[in-house]
C-alpha cells in the first residue's frame, strides 16, 4: 500500500483542507488489512475528476473499498455508485 500512497500527487489540496477541518464531502478508503484512509473536500459534491482519480488509484490498483458520503448525510454509498450518478 505504501507505493500507492506515495502517488498522492493530486491529493495535496485536500490534505490541507483536512488539516483545516472544513469539509462538505468525505471519502473513506478501506483496505484489506483494515487500514482506513479518509479524504475530505470543500465542495458541496466531490468533483468528477477527483472521484475518477481516487477510484482508479485506490479501488482499481490497490483493491480498496471506497465509501462516499456528504456531510451530515447518514447514507454512505460506494464511490462506484456515486460515479454512475455523476455521469448519468
Amino acid at each position: 500500500m505504501a507505493d500507492i500512497l506515495s502517488r498522492w500527487y493530486g491529493c495535496l489540496p485536500y490534505l490541507y483542507i483536512l488539516y483545516k477541518g472544513v469539509f462538505m464531502w468525505k471519502l473513506e478508503i478501506i483496505f484489506s488489512d483494515e487500514e482506513v484512509v479518509t479524504f475530505k473536500g470543500p465542495e458541496y459534491d466531490i468533483p468528477l475528476t477527483v472521484a475518477i482519480r481516487y477510484y482508479d488509484l485506490f479501488v482499481k490498483e490497490a483493491g480498496g473499498i471506497a465509501v462516499y458520503r456528504q456531510k451530515d448525510d447518514d447514507n454512505p454509498i460506494l464511490l462506484s455508485e456515486k460515479l454512475l450518478q455523476m455521469v448519468n
